[in-house]
């Protein structure tokens, strides 16, 4: 598929479905700061922070869809604008059981716009589940799946396609009241950690030489990223979430240092 025919389709999909539930309140939208954009291991901004506007509309039968942008770094080497969009069908199995399990099946399309969509623009299909009720004490076990590839079969960067693995445990620590208006506030700590089955690195644009370029990836765990977050309620001003993470990169051809960065998002919902 072209860039422009995928853009035109979804956004005239959001259009339509977002006249359609408007009504309901299902229209959720999201602006997140980051001090670093990484992604599955990789650092997308070189150490740069980033603005991630979204917005999410609920279809309906457990489908959604998503648009979501990332604005940010300073490097030539770093492709930096760019729009995700998502079609997600999610739902929960065994309910009320021990087996209970909630699953998500995802189609994004990674757009990459400072170059033509042949040089970097990626898509993928991703499958996610977690137990809520397997585990004791409120950890719950997680694991997705990803096949990435690139949006078109003579791309430039047609390399890049792979798998990922992540598994992840979460957990969220009930420490009472702190804030107004939050009487059981929660933090959510999540450890996972990912296998690279030599995916790569969409979007990285080399803006000095119009040249697309990517290292060559090892299939390994790549890396282990903690995380805690926490999401505080503002009486008629939406929900803000502070958030730190830190990753322990083990393999090098993803990425060769530790990093540390922190977030804070804000969103609301009609």
């Amino acid at each position: 598929m072209k860039r422009e025919t995928i853009v035109i389709c979804i956004l005239a999909m959001l259009a339509v479905s977002g006249i359609a539930v408007a009504a309901e309140g299902d229209i959720s939208f999201d602006t997140t700061w980051v001090s670093k954009y990484l992604w599955r291991g990789f650092d997308l901004t070189d150490d740069k922070a980033a603005i991630q506007p979204s917005v999410n509309i609920d279809l309906g039968s457990g489908l959604s869809a998503n648009v979501w942008a990332s604005y940010g770094g300073a490097s030539n080497t770093v492709n930096a604008t760019e729009y995700d969009y998502t079609l997600t069908y999610s739902g929960t199995a065994c309910e009320d059981t021990t087996n209970e399990m909630a699953y998500a099946l995802s189609w994004v399309y990674y757009d990459f716009i400072d170059g033509p969509s042949s040089d970097a623009d990626a898509q993928e299909i991703n499958l996610s589940i977690a137990m809520p009720s397997l585990c004791p004490n409120g950890i719950v076990p997680s694991y997705t799946i990803v096949k990435i590839w690139a949006s078109e079969s003579d791309s430039a960067s047609s390399s890049l396609s792979g798998w990922f693995h992540v598994v992840g445990l979460d957990y969220g620590l009930n420490v009472g009241n702190i804030f107004e208006n939050n009487p059981e506030q929660v933090i959510n700590l999540s450890m996972d950690a990912t296998y690279n089955g030599s995916a790569g690195l969409p979007g990285s644009l080399d803006k000095s030489t119009g040249a697309v370029t990517r290292s060559n990836v090892d299939h390994d765990w790549s890396h282990i990223t903690l995380g805690a977050s926490t999401a505080i309620e503002l009486p008629g001003a939406g929900t803000l979430t502070p958030a730190i993470y830190y990753q322990i990169s083990m393999d090098k051809s993803v990425n060769p240092e530790n990093e540390l960065w922190t977030g804070v998002s804000w969103g609301f919902t009609f």
